[in-house]
């Protein structure tokens, strides 16, 4: 429980569902100090705050969602963040701290919200936590592949005894 620090939001670059958007990263001031909230994904011309005044948050707030502890280092196909033109590419939590200007307690983790009641964005919940059970079809082509391979040993080897 706590406030979003609106004016402070931050955007980081994201497809989802095959569109192109931004999650929205607002800090947000706990009694245990500051935490940054992915609160979720809006589209490309919902960058702009004032295009979503209905998804901002006033007063006290309660966010639920999964903690999450972001790479350290940028991945090798991922571009600089631009914190000039408020993009970001990928967390850099150090960075992010930086670019709030907010002297205070950070907590070390981004929090992932779940998806608020209504359609209003931003819509959080982008992390899906049901992983595919797939391992009967695995197995199947796995010993689909073996079979093929004991079919085409047997042929080798009759040919090779006639």
């Amino acid at each position: 429980t706590g406030h979003f620090l609106h004016d402070k939001e931050m955007h980081l670059r994201t497809i989802e569902n095959g569109k192109p958007g931004w999650n929205v990263i607002t800090p947000f001031e706990t009694n245990k100090g500051f935490v940054l909230v992915n609160r979720g994904f809006v589209p490309l011309a919902m960058k702009d705050s004032s295009k979503r005044a209905a998804g901002l948050v006033p007063g006290e707030a309660s966010v639920t969602g999964l903690v999450r502890v972001p790479a350290a280092e940028r991945g090798a196909f991922l571009p600089e963040n631009r914190p000039a033109t408020n993009e970001w590419y990928w967390i850099d939590l150090p960075a992010m701290r930086k670019e709030t200007a907010i002297a205070g307690n950070f907590l070390p983790f981004v929090v992932a919200a779940e998806p608020v009641a209504g359609v209003v964005p931003p819509l959080g919940g982008a992390t899906l936590l049901e992983l595919p059970n797939r391992h009967l079809e695995y197995a199947l082509t796995w010993y689909a592949l073996a079979a093929t391979l004991l079919i085409v040993y047997a042929t080798y080897m009759v040919n090779q005894l006639k």
